[in-house]
């Protein structure tokens, strides 16, 4: 499984989110920042994983609870901590940038390709590319370009 960001011929810069149902595993290129959890606002008539929107640097972006999206688990009553924020990465209009929201604190992996195994296949959410194991870590690795096309089609 190659992740499109490769720092070297052996290395991959990824960031890991930990959670209950299986973590996520990101190409560290399409994070944009991750922050505390904070001015999230409701939003009415809102898709079950649509949690909420944000103001974030003049951009109004939406919430994404992937766990829901994914069909993963229900969405989180509490506990959320952070917030990463997704660069876009098709080439379309609309929202330009989109959020997780997440319970653990992310953190930066450098991973060397050995260390990435392809799961087992299996029936697949739209909502995720691939399942992957990183050490005894069942991971993740998020459809972006479906994300994507979900959030603009609620905006």
């Amino acid at each position: 499984m190659a992740l499109p960001a490769l720092q070297s011929a052996e290395e991959l810069a990824c960031v890991l989110v930990s959670a209950e149902n299986g973590g996520l595993l990101l190409p560290n290129s399409c994070v944009a920042e991750i922050l505390p959890w904070r001015r999230v606002k409701p939003m009415v008539a809102a898709p079950r994983w649509c949690v909420a929107s944000l103001g974030w640097r003049g951009h109004s972006i939406v919430v994404v609870d992937f766990q829901v999206m994914a069909g993963l688990g229900e969405p989180a009553r509490s506990g959320r901590r952070s917030l990463v924020v997704i660069n876009r990465v098709g080439e379309r209009d609309g929202a330009g940038f989109y959020a997780f929201a997440v319970s653990t604190l992310p953190r930066l992996v450098h991973l060397a390709e050995d260390e990435i195994r392809d799961c087992p296949p299996d029936r697949l959410s739209p909502a995720i590319l691939s399942r992957v194991m990183v050490g005894t870590e069942e991971l993740v690795i998020p459809n972006l370009r479906y994300i994507e096309d979900e959030v603009a089609r609620l905006l």
